[in-house]
């Protein structure tokens, strides 16, 4: 459970734990009239983010509803305009994600549309956080770019690679089997060059360490042929005859 504080990376937003009884459409009304009201970025406003995302992110608060994708797609757009407006507050953007991705993953048609904004907000988030201390941060983080990681995404990914590379480092040694999976999902869909000795290093250290999950061993040699890929394309290797 993430509990809002004004210490650490918190941006100093005046933050409580949510606690509205409103429904969905109920706190989403609230957020989108403060919306159009210019109100977004706002510290003061920041409480009625955090109560829609908190709602939005509960499993199952879109299950068995009436939700439109039109409805669920304004739903994810104003969440990645508030971590834009939000830049600094650490537990904020988590709530947002988690949100976002809950939505995301309830979409019909319009999933393909939102899978690369979606993408593109997480990295900038992952990015922006990534000398913070946080290892539930950035597992949270992981996952969510694993869960929309397609290969529309494969945008200018130098920053991800760098940051996905420094927290496998920090976790060498350590590193559990389901982030692992997650970042073997996130850079086998990047297919970058960017840094590709550390990603290949990374790769080879999860294929030795878990060789008896099938699963895993699988999505490392995956993964390792896309590095290929990538490298020859870029002209790093010659191309093959």
């Amino acid at each position: 459970t993430l509990a809002p504080s004004s210490r650490g990376h918190q941006g100093q937003l005046p933050l409580r734990p949510p606690s509205s009884m409103g429904s969905l459409e109920e706190l989403f009304a609230v957020l989108r009239r403060g919306v159009h009201a210019g109100r977004l970025g706002a510290p003061d406003f920041a409480q009625d983010v955090l109560e829609f995302a908190a709602r939005a992110a509960q499993p199952g608060s879109l299950v068995n509803t009436a939700h439109e994708d039109n409805t669920l797609s304004m739903y994810v757009a104003v969440l990645l305009d508030a971590l834009d407006k939000y830049p600094g507050n650490t537990v904020l953007s988590l709530w947002v994600v988690e949100a976002a991705i809950n939505v995301y993953k309830c979409t019909g048609d319009h999933r393909a549309q939102l899978a690369v904004p979606l993408f593109l907000a997480l990295t900038r988030v992952a990015v922006r956080f990534q000398a913070v201390p946080d290892a539930e941060l950035h597992s949270r983080l992981l996952a969510g770019l694993a869960a929309v990681a397609t290969p529309d995404c494969r945008v200018d990914t130098s920053g991800l690679i760098k940051y996905i590379v420094s927290h496998l480092d920090e976790r060498r040694g350590r590193l559990p089997p389901v982030l692992a999976e997650h970042a073997l999902a996130v850079l086998c869909v990047a297919r970058s060059s960017h840094h590709v000795d550390d990603q290949i290093r990374h790769v080879l250290l999860v294929l030795r360490g878990f060789k008896s999950d099938s699963h895993l061993a699988m999505r490392a040699l995956v993964t390792l042929a896309e590095l290929y890929g990538a490298m020859t394309e870029a002209g790093l290797l010659p191309d093959a005859e």
